[in-house]
C-alpha cells in the first residue's frame, strides 16, 4: 500500500494572540503555550490529524474538540517542555472541527485557546454511515469490519464504526489478484496489541499502522505455503498462525477416480519471518471423506494456475492456551478439529461423525468462527448449509453455543438464536463484547426482491443478548456488499492496547 506523505495544514494562529491577557476574571492567563499550533492532516488517512504546539516547561496539553463527541484526542509525545503533538482519532473527512487547545501547567494553571481545521476528503470506497438501529441498550464496543462490493469483489475495505453506524476509521485494502477466492478479500482482519492492523489478501500476510503505511509482509511462498486464507491470529508466545493451503492429487476409493485436492494447512510464523512449526491436513485427516462440496466447490492454486477440489476449506482457528490446543474450522469436513500445537496430532473432531455424543441440540454444518467462551464453552456460526438431514429449502443459519465434556466425550448444546429463520450461505461471525452480548455477523443474506438466482446480497450486523436472545442493536450494509469477518474492538486502531 503506497505511503502518501502527510501534507502540513495552514498554520493557524491563536485567537487571543500570544502577547495579549486573558481574562478570566481573576488575573492574566498563564503562557503555557508558545509559537503557533499547526494542525497536520494525511492525505492516506483524512480521519487522523496531528495538532502540533510547542508547550512551556512542565505544562502538558490536550485538544477538546466540539460537536462530534466520537473524536478521540491522545497526546503522543508528553513533553516536559518543548513540542507536544496531539493524535485526534475518529474525524470524519470534508469537515470543518472548532476545537480547543488546553493546556495545564504545574499547580494547575490552565490555558484555553480556540483551533479551527478543516479535513481531507475520504479515500475511495468510503461509507460515512450504515444503517443502524438500537433496540435496547448494548455494548459500546466499536465494530471492526472488511467489506468488499459484490459480484467483483472491488472497493475493498477495512471500517471501524462506532454503536451509531458512523465510520470512525477506513482504509482501502483493494488486493491486486484476480477475483480468485479465498484470496482476493481482506480476510481476517485483526487489531494488533500496538495499534496496527493485520490481515490477509492476496494469499499473503499484511500489518498495515493507522495511516496506511505498510508494516509488515509475510509472503505465502516465502515459507513454503501456496497461499494464507481466512484466518491468523497472535499466539501467547508472540509468533503468528496463519491457515493456508496444499495441493495434491489422490484416488478417492468411492469411484477409483483422481482428484487433484486443495487442503489445508496451519504454519506458525516468528517474528523474523521464519517458519518454525507446521501441521498439514493431508497428514493427520482421511482423504477418503468428503461432503459433496468436494465435487462442485474448487480453490485455485496460485503456483500452477490449477483448480483443486475443495476438500477441507479451513476458515477459522483458535488456540487454547491452558492445553495448548489448535482449534480449526473446516467447513467442507463440517468439524472443528482439535489439534495438539507440540505434536501436531489431531486431539478430537466436533461434529457429525467426530468423536463425540451429542446429548442435546443439534450439530452444525458448514461452520464457521469458532470462539472459546471464559467459562470453557465454545460459540461457532453454524451456517447450516450442506445439511443431510433437511432439504435446502429448510436449512438455516445460527449463532450456537456448545459445552464440551472432553472426558465423558459428550457434547450438549447451551444455547442457540433462531429469532429469524433464514439462509447466510457464506462466512458470517460471531464474538463476545466487553458486556457479554454477542455480536453477530450474517454475511450473505439476500437482497429483498432481487432476481431469482441473481448474486445479490447484503450483510448484517446484531448484538444478541445470549440470556435473553433480545436483539439490542443492528446494522446493514448497503445493498450488494458483503463482509467476511467482524468484531468488537475497545479502541480505534493506532491506540495501543493499555
Amino acid at each position: 500500500m503506497k505511503f502518501v506523505p502527510p501534507l502540513l495544514a495552514v498554520a493557524f494562529l491563536w485567537g487571543c494572540g500570544q502577547d495579549e491577557p486573558f481574562e478570566p476574571g481573576t488575573g492574566p492567563e498563564p503562557t503555557l503555550l508558545s509559537g503557533v499550533a499547526r494542525v497536520e492532516l494525511y492525505s492516506a488517512q483524512p480521519q487522523v490529524a496531528d495538532v502540533v504546539v510547542s508547550l512551556e516547561v512542565g505544562a502538558s496539553v490536550t485538544v477538546e474538540v466540539g460537536g462530534d463527541d466520537g473524536v478521540r484526542p491522545e497526546t503522543v509525545v508528553k513533553a516536559a517542555g518543548g513540542e507536544a503533538r496531539v493524535r485526534l482519532r475518529g474525524l470524519l473527512p470534508e469537515t470543518t472541527y472548532e476545537a480547543t487547545l488546553v493546556a495545564t501547567g504545574e499547580g494547575g494553571a490552565e490555558q484555553r485557546v480556540p483551533l479551527s481545521f478543516r479535513t481531507l476528503e475520504p479515500r475511495p470506497g468510503f461509507i460515512a454511515q450504515f444503517q443502524t438501529e438500537r433496540l435496547a441498550e448494548g455494548s459500546k464496543d466499536y465494530r471492526l469490519f472488511d467489506l468488499c462490493r459484490l459480484p467483483t469483489l472491488s472497493e475493498c475495505g477495512l471500517f471501524v464504526v462506532d454503536p451509531n453506524g458512523t465510520t470512525r476509521f477506513y482504509l482501502p485494502a483493494n488486493g491486486a489478484l484476480p477475483p480468485n477466492l479465498p484470496f482476493r478479500p481482506p480476510a481476517a482482519v485483526k487489531l494488533l496489541a500496538d495499534g496496527t492492523l493485520m490481515y490477509l489478501q492476496d494469499g499473503d500476510l499484511f500489518v498495515v499502522d493507522e495511516l496506511g503505511r505498510l508494516r509488515r509482509v509475510v509472503r505465502a511462498q516465502d515459507v513454503g505455503d501456496a497461499g494464507f486464507h481466512h484466518d491468523v491470529i497472535t499466539l501467547p508466545n508472540g509468533n503468528l498462525l496463519v491457515i493456508g493451503l496444499e495441493f495434491d492429487t489422490f484416488t478417492l476409493a468411492a469411484d477409483g477416480q483422481d482428484y487433484y485436492y486443495a487442503g489445508d494447512t496451519l504454519t506458525e510464523i516468528a517474528p523474523d519471518g521464519k517458519k518454525v512449526w507446521g501441521w498439514s491436513s493431508f497428514a493427520h485427516l482421511d482423504v477418503q471423506r468428503v461432503v459433496p462440496d468436494f465435487f462442485t466447490a474448487v480453490y485455485h492454486n496460485p503456483l500452477n494456475d490449477e483448480l483443486g477440489a475443495d476438500w477441507t476449506h479451513g476458515n477459522g482457528v483458535v488456540h487454547r492456551a491452558s492445553d495448548d490446543t489448535l482449534l480449526l474450522s473446516l467447513r467442507h469436513q463440517d468439524w472443528m478439529v482439535a489439534i495438539d500445537r507440540k505434536t501436531g496430532s489431531v486431539r478430537w473432531k466436533l461434529g457429525e461423525g467426530g468423536d463425540f455424543a451429542l446429548t442435546s441440540g443439534s450439530w452444525f454444518y458448514h461452520p464457521h468462527s469458532p470462539e472459546w467462551q471464559p467459562d470453557g464453552s465454545l460459540v461457532l456460526y453454524d451456517n447450516g448449509l450442506g445439511n443431510p438431514h433437511l432439504p435446502l429449502a429448510e436449512q438455516s443459519s445460527r449463532p450456537v453455543r456448545y459445552r464440551l465434556d472432553e472426558k465423558a466425550m459428550t457434547v450438549q448444546q447451551e444455547w442457540e438464536e433462531t429469532q429469524e429463520t433464514f439462509l447466510s450461505p457464506i462466512a458470517s461471525d460471531v464474538d463476545r463484547t466487553t458486556t457479554d452480548t454477542y455480536l453477530i455477523l450474517d454475511s450473505t443474506l439476500p437482497v429483498p426482491g432481487a432476481p431469482p438466482g441473481a448474486f445479490s446480497f447484503y450483510s448484517r450486523l446484531r448484538e444478541v443478548d445470549p440470556v435473553t436472545n433480545e436483539w439490542l442493536w443492528t446494522m446493514r450494509t448497503l445493498d450488494d456488499y458483503f463482509a467476511y469477518r467482524a468484531q468488537p474492538v475497545t479502541r480505534l486502531p493506532g491506540v495501543a492496547q493499555p
